[in-house]
């Protein structure tokens, strides 16, 4: 490995850290709060600091749940050119719906309906109109790109498998064909609004969303099954030849000491 590839995978490494601890962080946060929330009896809509609980910890959430599909992407860049595209694509997706999420949390629209009259119940007309086009924009773009963030994560995740056994090819084809089933779907209902379905379809997503899980999940162990095996594989053969070392040497020994003694007697007769 020469200099810049070693310094290109320092800073992919040191990147990684950076949205580990961010995880963590986070994630960390809305326990905290859920803790506070529960010794203390507190509603997630009263006031604590600037901002209510329910927002701090929804702020934490957004920004835990980047932070983790993030990181997972940056792991991918080790991965082909394939891989780190769609990693790279899959970044992006996330950067758009988490700034879209935190728009609509941290009441950003708010000033679209700023000048609106409306008493006790919302009223929807044209004056509120602007606000109620940008909110439903905005959930719609949160929908659609936590979707395709998750399913880019996945296929990033399952291109950059170097594995070629039989069966984890057929788990990653599995996983990635009910995975882009499910996707397809569910922006196709987040776009058009409607979550009606017929009994075929919501069976077929059902089995779907089941094979999804069930490849997620075993993936990963199966890796790492075929990994210990082939550590005690090569152990095995280092000791294999090891001992195969060990009897060459032992025969040298004898043959050469053969022909020593060999040599003698014919010089002492």
């Amino acid at each position: 490995m020469n200099n810049n590839e070693s310094t290109t995978t320092k800073k992919k490494t040191h990147l990684w850290k950076i949205f580990l601890y961010a995880t963590i962080g986070f994630f960390s946060l809305d326990v905290v709060i859920g803790i506070i929330w529960v010794l203390f009896g507190f509603s997630f809509g009263e006031t604590w600091l600037p901002l209510s609980l329910g927002k701090i910890a929804s702020i934490s959430s957004i920004l835990g749940l980047f932070s983790l599909l993030t990181m997972n992407n940056v792991l991918r860049f080790e991965g082909g050119k394939v891989a780190k595209v769609i990693a790279i694509i899959a970044i992006v997706i996330n950067l758009v719906w988490s700034i879209a999420w935190l728009l609509i949390v941290c009441d950003c629209f708010d000033g679209l309906k700023a000048d609106c009259d409306y008493s006790g119940i919302f009223h929807h007309d044209a004056c509120t109109e602007p606000y109620d086009n940008a909110i439903k924009t905005s959930w719609r773009t949160v929908g659609d790109g936590v979707v395709l963030s998750v399913f880019f994560t996945t296929l990033a995740s399952y291109l950059s498998i170097k594995n070629r056994s039989k069966i984890i090819m057929a788990i990653r084809v599995g996983a990635l064909v009910s995975g882009g089933i499910l996707a397809f779907y569910l922006i196709k209902c987040i776009s058009t609004g409607d979550y009606s379905m017929d009994s075929i379809t919501g069976k077929m997503l059902a089995i779907m969303s089941i094979v999804y899980v069930f490849c997620i999940v075993l993936t990963p162990i199966l890796i790492r099954a075929q990994k210990k095996k082939k550590g005690q594989n090569e152990m095995v053969n280092k000791g294999d030849d090891e001992n195969s070392e060990v009897k060459l040497r032992e025969k040298i020994e004898k043959e050469v000491r053969a022909q020593i003694e060999a040599e003698n007697k014919a010089k002492n007769n």
